[in-house]
């Protein structure tokens, strides 16, 4: 079969799985706002788990390939010292914020057929997203690991998967169309970016939940955080009056 068909049926899911998600967007469904048989769907991918992670790949692997190349340069350059957390969000982050400005302006859809995917999380997406991400995310949890050495691998795990991985889902769900009033970016990739790092970088190095508990109170803007995760303005603390 001609791979023009294959491309055409990609876009198709892409398109369909963006508007209805993984659950709803049926086969028949795609093939039919492809223009093509159901066959072509077998021939090409075997099944729809196989059609999404296709389309999933071709998005993906271009980022997870940049993610690589960003960190092993800042490791060449660091002489193999473990890199500041910024440095290996930056790397793990970067890819993402240049593909959510280039589609912007190009194909919002995509973005957000990635956001509503990866937000999914039923367990064929799941099954995906793990084979997809694996490779690098381990890279970086591992750089995470030695950049944060009070914390354990499983808090810094949760923290990448649900602070840094959330967030990005989250940016891809709400991308618009550039100029678009309630657009997720508010100037270039690179201001974005600097505002996931500015929310994020305190997050992954933040103390433990234990810690957190224990060191109190903790200062945090015109609140304090006092043991019990009790909250009390500061203002009246220091003046006696709200």
């Amino acid at each position: 079969m001609d791979a023009g068909i294959r491309e055409k049926i990609l876009d198709a899911a892409e398109r369909l799985l963006a508007e209805q998600g993984y659950e709803r967007a049926s086969v028949r469904a795609i093939t039919a706002e492809a223009g093509v048989n159901i066959a072509a769907v077998n021939y090409h991918f075997g099944s729809k788990e196989g059609l999404v992670w296709a389309a999933l790949d071709r998005i993906i692997e271009p980022l997870n390939r940049r993610r690589s190349e960003l960190l092993e340069a800042e490791l060449s350059a660091s002489s193999g010292a473990p890199l500041p957390v910024e440095i290996v969000l930056e790397a793990f982050m970067r890819p993402d914020v240049e593909i959510i400005a280039e589609l912007r302006s190009r194909d919002p859809a995509v973005a957000r057929f990635l956001g509503r995917l990866y937000g999914s999380r039923t367990p064929e997406i799941e099954a995906i997203a793990r084979e997809q991400f694996l490779p690098v995310a381990s890279r970086v949890r591992a750089e995470l690991v030695r950049a944060l050495p009070h914390l354990e691998e499983d808090e810094i795990s949760w923290r990448l998967r649900n602070c840094v991985v959330g967030t990005v889902t989250a940016v891809f769900s709400a991308t618009g169309p550039a100029g678009e009033p309630a657009a997720p970016t508010a100037g270039d990739a690179q201001q974005l970016l600097d505002r996931m790092l500015a929310a994020l970088v305190p997050a992954m190095a933040a103390p433990t939940p234990e810690d957190f508990r224990r060191k109190a109170p903790i200062p945090a803007g015109d609140w304090e955080i006092e043991p019990g995760w009790a909250l009390t303005p500061q203002r009246e603390a220091r003046t006696g009056r709200a």
